[in-house]
């Protein structure tokens, strides 16, 4: 088919002469798509409002040879975010540039359209900002099948080797930090609940710095990147 749907959130967008816009899109149907937005700068443009960040919007598609073009554009949701709180946008766009920088083209992926949603409902409320962004990045290894195995061996200490993905009670001889036994139990519980329960738990202010530089080094470890808009939020 020629024509298509398309429901999900701009990533990155881009501008293309004079009036044209490049759309990076991650879609429920097909996974993470680009997609040009005709005319859609000109003044007056009834589309321009619904391919903002931070919007659920619904894309009625038109198959083209470089670039699926937008014919239509349809916000669901508007994701209350205050755009005067640095940490707060900052946070946002982390979570749009982690998924756009991991996510595979035309690969669908239920598990990371559901963390976004998820994630900007939670960001809206005004939640904890450290804790969630903690809750994304582990939520988003589980859902690209890059999470570490957090069995644990004995000992008086762990380190998470970022090579094979596992916790040793010995420093192994590749690059790995020391993780503790909070940190590891807060991991497994984002395994394998959402947010509403996450948040619920007590973590010392500490342990979550910990558990962030850890997750931050095991993402640059394995997908080759840093992103920009955790800089914002180190600041």
């Amino acid at each position: 088919m020629r024509d298509f749907l398309a429901t999900g959130f701009v990533l990155r967008r881009y501008n293309q002469a004079e009036t044209n816009r490049i759309l990076i899109f991650f879609s429920q149907q097909q996974g993470k798509l680009k997609l040009m937005a005709k005319g859609v700068r000109k003044v007056g443009s009834r589309r321009a409002g619904h391919l903002e960040p931070f919007v659920l919007t619904r894309l009625h598609l038109h198959r083209g040879r470089t670039f699926d073009i937008v014919t239509t554009a349809e916000a669901q949701k508007v994701y209350d975010l205050d755009f005067s709180n640095l940490e707060q946008i900052s946070l946002g766009y982390l979570f749009l540039e982690m998924v756009d920088k991991t996510a595979v083209e035309h690969q669908k992926n239920q598990a990371i359209f559901e963390l976004l949603q998820e994630s900007f409902g939670w960001l809206s409320s005004r939640d904890d900002s450290k804790l969630l962004r903690i809750y994304f990045c582990v939520k988003l290894l589980q859902a690209l099948g890059n999470q570490p195995n957090l069995d644990v061996q004995q000992g008086q200490k762990h380190y998470l080797s970022y090579d094979d993905g596992r916790v040793l009670a010995t420093k192994p001889a590749g690059p790995a930090g020391e993780i503790s036994i909070e940190v590891i139990k807060l991991w497994r519980l984002v395994y394998s609940h959402n947010f509403s329960v996450v948040k619920r738990v007590s973590v010392d202010s500490k342990q979550l710095d910990l558990a962030q530089n850890l997750l931050d080094k095991y993402f640059q470890y394995h997908f080759g990147l840093s992103f920009r808009s955790s800089s914002i939020l180190k600041q």
